[in-house]
């Protein structure tokens, strides 16, 4: 399917995709009465704002996609279900940004790339499970505004190698389980510095804080 193919149909509702391997970019961009859409087993590609400000609600997820492309979900805001099959390695740049409907997200513990902003500004609650993640990019899993603090309770990164500035930046977690020998607090607000500013290096079960200046956060907004 190629680029921005039902991009703006405001009036399309649902889509059954029962044999395609790829869907371009913006593919349906601002199809904001967009509810559910479903792929075979045959999908392998989700491309770049592929639901970018769309309405979609509920989307099935074939079960040979690796990857989710930057900005796929992009302030998809009516977001509930996503099925991601155990075969996803990696969810690219601001791919659920601003999904404050997604509350969990199946198979994220299959994970091993999460991108900058990847759920910035997202719902989602209770424990994030990242068992498998070696990269977190800066403001992955952070709050979007600053007077409230993220839903998730716990985070779980045992095989971390990389883990960017203000990764979970405005979490309510007390605790992050880095390695089995690193416990790293998350101070709720206000946010003193002393720890969030650091990108943490995993290295034999030991953490290495090293300070960076800190990022904005940065978003792309589909043409």
């Amino acid at each position: 399917v190629g680029n921005q193919i039902f991009s703006q149909c405001t009036s399309l509702e649902e889509v059954t995709f029962p044999a395609i391997t790829k869907l371009g970019e913006n593919t349906f961009q601002g199809a904001t009465s967009l509810r559910k859409v479903t792929f075979d087993a045959d999908a392998e590609t989700i491309g770049q704002y592929t639901f970018a400000y769309s309405g979609v609600q509920q989307v099935v997820i074939g079960g040979k996609v690796t990857k989710i492309g930057e900005g796929a979900f992009y302030y998809a805001r009516a977001l509930k279900t996503v099925a991601l099959p155990d075969t996803i390695e990696e969810i690219g740049f601001g791919a659920f940004e601003g999904t404050r409907a997604l509350k969990s997200l199946a198979n994220l513990d299959k994970v091993r790339k999460i991108g900058v902003q990847a759920f910035y500004g997202s719902g989602l609650e209770g424990a994030l499970n990242l068992a498998k993640a070696e990269e977190i990019g800066n403001f992955a899993f952070a709050s979007a505004d600053i007077n409230t603090s993220a839903k998730y309770t716990s985070v779980s990164i045992p095989n971390a190698k990389t883990i960017g500035n203000y990764a979970f930046f405005g979490g309510s977690q007390e605790t992050a389980t880095i390695s089995p020998c690193c416990l790293i607090p998350n101070p709720k607000p206000p946010w003193p510095t002393a720890l969030t500013p650091c990108t943490w290096r995993v290295n034999n079960s030991v953490c290495v804080p090293r300070r960076e200046t800190l990022p904005s956060p940065r978003s792309t907004r589909p043409s």
